[in-house]
Formats: C-alpha cells, structure tokens, sequence
C-alpha cells in the first residue's frame, strides 16, 4: 500500500479515532522505516509519477501478534471490572 492508502484504511479501521493531518503521514511512516518495522519501494504509479510503497516486516508482524494477545489479555480484565465498557 501507499502512504496515503495505510493511513486511510487506519482512519477507516478505527471509526475515525485515528485521524492523522497530511503534514504528519510521511514523518510517521519515515520513522516507521527507520525502526525497521516497515519497508518500502518505490514504483511508477499513473502519468509517470513515482511512489512509494510500505509493507510490514515479517519481525514487526510477529512482535505485533504477541502485542495483540497482550491487549485482548488487558482488555479481558478490564471487562471484568467494568463489563458495560466497550473495549
């Protein structure tokens, strides 16, 4: 995906919660290269324009599986104390 796409589907995945301004998509995705938890490449798009394109890593995948399984754990707590939240 495109940078423009990722942070669109999170947008759209979160119900709007994560909104982020165009001045502030490329320094997180920069960051995100920089630590190594995505890559990305370059390719033609449409009239000639270059693009780069952003995939997670197989290492930032799996450390992402265990910090999901953390969450839902916390999560699963947190229900338990206050069952009419929705988490």
């Amino acid at each position: 995906m495109y940078g423009d796409q990722i942070i669109s589907e999170l947008e759209k995945r979160s119900e709007h919660v994560f909104k982020m301004k165009e001045g502030t998509r490329y320094p997180v995705l920069h960051g995100l290269w920089k630590s190594g938890a995505v890559e990305c490449y370059e390719a033609e798009a449409t009239a000639g324009w270059k693009r780069k394109y952003y995939h997670i890593t197989r290492k930032r995948r799996e450390v992402l599986k265990v910090e999901k399984e953390e969450w839902q754990t916390c999560a699963g707590g947190w229900r338990t104390y206050f069952p009419l939240c929705p988490l």
